[in-house]
């Protein structure tokens, strides 16, 4: 009788997933590594870029002539039923785990983005730490061929990766982007330029930083302002400086060390400072091209500036671009709590600073 039912479940565990998405390998289905999202007339056009080892013209999986991706497109007034016409018109289904970015066009607005990005949450394969990244127009940037490498997805996120790194932009992932419409979000803008030489092929660039607050596109930061948001949120790795030196300006390459945030209250003002240290790598071409203590003085003020200048574009914007809604909470949330989570009376009630030390590492 046991053996009857073994063999009775079994048979209708098979039958209920004949056919099932799950049941089918990742290498049997067309494997997506960039999502581009744009306006149209009938709600969103997605153009998605698709690797397919079996596209090159030889036995191993990377073509060393020629990128093994291709591009499929579709509209539709949704992003889920595009994505469904994508897969329609490629007769396979689509696999997002490997999904490594989502370019938003310029018309695309994230007042819905939760709606908007549904598609890819409620997916158990999508990968929520997916970078997000905006351009003029998302189609035309993921169809460019480029110069950068064999696959453009991985071109395109290692291009965003290095301007994080510089301190020029800052990340955004899936997760952030999804809560934008209640939040603010820093988004890094990419453009195409075309090749210097006469070949076809263009290259890619981080030109600004976008902000939204709310799911609305206020203004883009300079690559300045950038590098003093890096420093207060402590992000980046490093940044370049240019400095006036004995024998004119020279480059000097500054290295975050740590930036940590300190929040006070007195009464019912609150004063949140930002201790950063940045260090300079001690090598004969400083040295040679510096005095020690005008060398430490220009770059503290640089560095200074730098972060002065996000500070106060809080005040001029009402965007929280430090996180200080979530320091508040964290340290005082009843305080929090008393002003509804509302940035701008929490902004009201803080006095922002910071101190900037540069010191140089032997």
């Amino acid at each position: 009788m046991k053996r009857l039912w073994f063999f009775l479940i079994s048979g209708l565990l098979l039958f209920c997933t004949a056919g099932s998405r799950d049941t089918i390998t990742a290498l049997d289905r067309a494997m997506v590594h960039a999502i581009g999202i744009d306006r149209a007339e009938e709600g969103f056009n997605v153009t998605l870029q698709i690797f397919r080892p079996d596209s090159a013209g030889t036995d191993t999986q990377l073509d060393p002539a020629k990128a093994n991706i291709f591009i499929v497109s579709a509209s539709a007034p949704t992003v889920g039923e595009a994505m469904t016409k994508c897969e329609n018109k490629l007769g396979e289904f689509l696999f997002i785990g490997h999904n490594q970015l989502i370019v938003l066009g310029s018309k695309v607005s994230l007042e819905q983005s939760k709606r908007l990005f549904s598609y890819f949450i409620k997916s158990k394969e999508s990968y929520l730490g997916a970078k997000v990244a905006t351009a003029q127009d998302a189609s035309k940037l993921l169809s460019a061929e480029l110069s950068e490498g064999a696959v453009s997805a991985q071109s395109l996120a290692g291009i965003i990766d290095r301007h994080v790194e510089n301190s020029d932009t800052l990340e955004c992932d899936l997760l952030k982007a999804f809560n934008a419409e209640s939040s603010t979000l820093l988004i890094p803008q990419l453009a195409l330029s075309d090749s210097k030489d006469d070949s076809e092929e263009q290259s890619v660039t981080v030109k600004n930083t976008a902000v939204y607050v709310s799911g609305q596109h206020i203004l883009s930061l300079d690559e300045d302002t950038c590098n003093g948001l890096s420093l207060l949120l402590g992000e980046g790795d490093h940044l370049t400086l240019s400095l006036e030196g004995k024998e004119g300006t020279a480059a000097v390459d500054a290295a975050l060390s740590r930036s940590r945030p300190r929040l006070t209250r007195n009464g019912d003002r609150l004063k949140c400072s930002f201790e950063v240290c940045v260090y300079l790598q001690n090598n004969q071409s400083l040295e040679l091209l510096f005095d020690k203590k005008d060398l430490l003085d220009q770059s503290r003020i640089r560095l200074q500036e730098s972060c002065d200048k996000a500070l106060s574009l809080c005040y001029e914007t009402s965007a929280d671009l430090i996180g200080l809604s979530d320091i508040i909470r964290s340290r005082y949330p009843q305080l929090w709590l008393d002003c509804g989570g509302d940035f701008d009376r929490l902004l009201s009630l803080t006095e922002l600073s910071a101190n900037v030390r540069v010191e140089i590492r032997q």
